[in-house]
């Protein structure tokens, strides 16, 4: 059961964002990801500061026609918040270049 499913729906309402920080010391390079839409704002809150602080981060893509730039699939500790319409980020690091090389050649 995830932590949140144990909050009443007041406590939840309070909820502003959720932010994972996942697998952040393996991959090629550092991404952020969020919601699709308005509720992209916390990714894009993140972009922004990673901007101001000359920091190196991305966000997926979109080589997958089914997780559009800037988006991930319901896989990770964000997938429950994201389904109680919480607006998510997830940050964490991959090697996106090698799996979408790794897919094309199958």
């Amino acid at each position: 059961m995830f932590a949140y499913e144990k909050l009443l729906k007041p406590e939840i309402n309070h909820i502003k964002a959720m932010i994972n920080l996942d697998s952040l010391a393996a991959g090629d390079r550092r991404y952020v990801h969020g919601n699709a839409g308005k509720k992209g704002w916390v990714r894009e809150l993140a972009l922004d500061i990673s901007n101001e602080l000359d920091l190196d981060l991305q966000v997926n893509p979109g080589l997958n026609p089914h997780y559009p730039k800037g988006t991930t699939g319901d896989w990770s500790d964000h997938a429950a918040f994201k389904e109680a319409g919480i607006p998510f980020a997830i940050l964490f690091s991959y090697f996106y270049r090698t799996c979408s090389a790794s897919s094309a050649e199958q």
